[in-house]
C-alpha cells in the first residue's frame, strides 16, 4: 500500500494512491506548520512543527485509524530548528541549522538523546547555513548543504547507526547568485534539486540532477520567472520550466534511460510532500 501526504480541505491529509490516484483517508497529526516525512520502508512518517522545532513519529496502519502515535513528539536541542528529516532503520535523521550554522542529529526512536554528527575535518559550520536536505544511498546518508557560498554535500557512513562517520564532501555547484534548495527527490540512481535565486534583479528557477553515486552533476535546467514568484514554490512543471523546454528536457532524461513520466511524476509528488 503506497501513501503520500497531499492538501485536502485546507489541510494536510495521509493520502492512499489507487494506481496514479491519491485518496483522502485521515487528517494528518501535527499544527498548522507541519511537513511529513516517510522513513525508507514507508511504515513510519514524521512531522516537523512547531516553527520547525518539534518531531513526532506515527506508524502507519492499513486500514482506520490509518496510523498510530510511534514516539511522542520531543524538541530538537537549543537553538536548533530543522529543514528535513529521514527516518532510516529506527533512527531518525535531522538537518537544519543553528545559531552558530549547519547542523545534522541523529536520535533512536527509544532514545530520549540527540547525538550530533560529526562534520568532516577542516570543516566548520558558518552562520546562515543550513543542511536542507537529506537522501540515502544504500549505507551512505547524503546532506545537502545549502545556500551561502561554497555549497557542499556531505556523506557519512551509516551502516553503525550508534557510530555514524563522515566519509567525504562533494562541492555542489552554483548556478546563480543567493541561489536556495526550495525542495529535492531521488530514486535508486538520481537525485534531483528544485532551487532559485536572483542575479542583478532577475529571479531564476532550477531542476539539477545529480548522479547518486558521484553526486556529479549531469544536467541542469534552468528558467527565468517574473520576481514575484522567487520565494514560492510552484506547484506545476510549467511554473518551473517553459513548455518549450519540456521536449528538450524529455529527450536528455530519455538518454540517461530514464522513463520520463514516471520520474517526473515522482519527483513532483516528493516535491510537494518536501517544499519548504
Amino acid at each position: 500500500m503506497t501513501y503520500v501526504f497531499l492538501p485536502h480541505e485546507y489541510n494536510m491529509w495521509l493520502h492512499q494512491l489507487e494506481g496514479n490516484k491519491p485518496i483522502p483517508v485521515a487528517k494528518l497529526p501535527g499544527s498548522d506548520d507541519a511537513r511529513y516525512f516517510m522513513s525508507t520502508d514507508h511504515t513510519l512518517f514524521a512531522f516537523l512543527d512547531q516553527a520547525q522545532k518539534r518531531i513526532g513519529l506515527y506508524q502507519l496502519l492499513d486500514a482506520e485509524p490509518w496510523f498510530e502515535k510511534k514516539m511522542s513528539p520531543v524538541t530538537l536541542p537549543k537553538n536548533c530548528l530543522g529543514d528535513d528529516v529521514l527516518i532510516h532503520k529506527a533512527i531518525i535523521y535531522v538537518g537544519g541549522r543553528s545559531k552558530s550554522g549547519e547542523f545534522l542529529w541523529q536520535k533512536a526512536i527509544t532514545d530520549q538523546t540527540w547525538l550530533a554528527l560529526p562534520f568532516p575535518d577542516d570543516f566548520s559550520p558558518k552562520r546562515y547555513k543550513s543542511i536542507d536536505l537529506l537522501f540515502l544511498e544504500g549505507d551512505q546518508l547524503i546532506a545537502v548543504d545549502d545556500i551561502v557560498y561554497p555549497k557542499w554535500i556531505f556523506t557519512y557512513d551509516i551502516s553503525e547507526s550508534k557510530h555514524p562517520k563522515p566519509v567525504g564532501i562533494a562541492s555542489l555547484k552554483q548556478h546563480t547568485s543567493y541561489e536556495s534548495i526550495y525542495g529535492g527527490a531521488d530514486n535508486d540512481d538520481y537525485i534531483a534539486l528544485l532551487s532559485g535565486g536572483i542575479n542583478h534583479g532577475e529571479c531564476f528557477k532550477f531542476i539539477s540532477l545529480l548522479d547518486k553515486k558521484t553526486l556529479k552533476e549531469l544536467w541542469c535546467w534552468s528558467t527565468k520567472k517574473p520576481k514575484q514568484y522567487d520565494s514560492l514554490l510552484p506547484l506545476l512543471t510549467s511554473d518551473i520550466v517553459d513548455p518549450e523546454q519540456i521536449e528538450d528536457i524529455i529527450g536528455m532524461i530519455n538518454e540517461l534511460g530514464i522513463l520520463f513520466k514516471d520520474f517526473l511524476d515522482d519527483f513532483f509528488v516528493k516535491i510537494i510532500s518536501r517544499q519548504r
